[in-house]
């Protein structure tokens, strides 16, 4: 099996707080980096905070609570975040928390994406 490709987030934990950033050289510019989430599919910003999680061993509920944070950062409703987790689950892209190969490649090309609008912004 290859090794999973590099998506551009990152996971750091503040007080057993499990955070994820989709966008981390934009940490510093939390205006602008919200316009650049605000503006990019869901679904491609839920698979690169499931993936960039992946090799952690934290419970499910900080799994959770890491995916409500990002999604209020980008202003989902609680709707949009949802049905952006079944969208994944019955596009077989995310199993058991985790993400599919079918996932990972989907994640790579929204990171992709994801680097290109912020470039662009």
């Amino acid at each position: 099996m290859t090794a999973p490709p590099a998506l551009n987030g990152r996971v750091r934990t503040v007080d057993r707080q499990v955070f994820v950033s989709v966008l981390p050289q934009l940490d510093d510019e939390p205006e602008r980096q919200s316009e650049v989430l605000r503006g990019s599919d869901p679904i491609d910003l839920y698979l690169i905070a499931v993936g960039a999680m992946s090799q952690l061993v934290v419970r499910h509920d900080q799994r959770r609570d890491a995916i409500k944070a990002l999604a209020s950062q980008a202003e989902w409703t609680p709707l949009t975040l949802r049905q952006t987790a079944v969208r994944a689950r019955l596009s077989r892209l995310v199993r058991h928390g985790r993400l599919t190969p079918k996932g990972w490649a989907q994640a790579a090309a929204g990171s992709e994406r994801l680097a290109e609008v912020e470039i662009r912004a």
